[in-house]
């Protein structure tokens, strides 16, 4: 069996489809969005969260406005009957997220890191992938996560206060921000924020709308606010940020 385990990532637009896989992988996301299809059912995976795509499944992985960045293992030659099945995405947990991240760095440890490393924290990463999936109560927490970070993403145009746009979730807010802490590692209000600046970094590349009309579309209190926002996530302003990637 031959192991692979290392950086992953795919620019917008990617996009990739087969009725039955050759390998074994895990995909874990770092940062970005990739889209998972199986059977018709579409998962969107973010930071923190994986797909688990066993030899002999059928699924379609794409990016669509965001690519990914993320770390990956793929066990090639795995004939075991454990490493055959149905393509599903993996909730997010400290220790996939931690995994992940010691994976990243010894990935990009400069040099060739020691004879084996890589291999071993690859074959811990496909054993989380094989774990069997949690009974529903426990699934649950993930599926609130994600159904609000949904209704968060579509309320970016809505004008909405982050308590409207999670009113169709049956969690108080302290509740919802415990299971956002252990599944992201953010708050609600923090994921709200980034994902605002994320739309934000979209339209100073590829629109000409001003930094005060960005603001108020994006439901900033101001455009002071927007800059100071913005400059904490990105370590410039807007207008610097625009320049910089040749916005127009």
């Amino acid at each position: 069996m031959n192991i692979y385990c290392g950086l992953k990532q795919q620019p917008p637009g990617y996009h990739f489809a087969t009725g039955r896989y050759d390998h074994f992988q895990v995909i874990c996301l770092q940062e970005g969005e990739l889209r998972m299809t199986v059977q018709n059912v579409v998962t969107a995976l973010r930071a923190g969260e994986a797909c688990v795509l066993p030899a002999g499944s059928a699924f379609r992985l794409r990016c669509v406005e965001r690519g990914y960045r993320g770390v990956g293992v793929i066990l090639s030659g795995a004939t075991e009957p454990r490493y055959r099945g149905a393509a599903r995405a993996l909730a997010g947990t400290p220790a996939l997220r931690a995994l992940a991240g010691v994976i990243e760095d010894e990935a990009r440890r400069p040099g060739d890191p020691p004879d084996g490393v890589l291999r071993h924290l690859g074959l811990a990463l496909a054993e989380l992938g094989l774990r069997p999936a949690r009974a529903d109560a426990d699934a649950r927490p993930a599926a609130w996560v994600r159904a609000a970070c949904q209704s968060i993403e579509r309320a970016i145009y809505a004008n909405q206060s982050l308590a409207d746009s999670l009113a169709g979730i049956p969690l108080s807010y302290r509740q919802l921000s415990r299971l956002f802490l252990a599944a992201l590692g953010m708050t609600p209000k923090q994921y709200h924020v980034r994902c605002r600046l994320a739309e934000a970094e979209r339209l100073l590349t590829g629109t000409t709308f001003t930094i005060t009309a960005i603001a108020y579309e994006l439901g900033f209190a101001s455009s002071q606010h927007f800059s100071s926002q913005f400059a904490r996530r990105n370590g410039m302003s807007p207008s610097a940020y625009r320049a910089l990637t040749g916005g127009r």
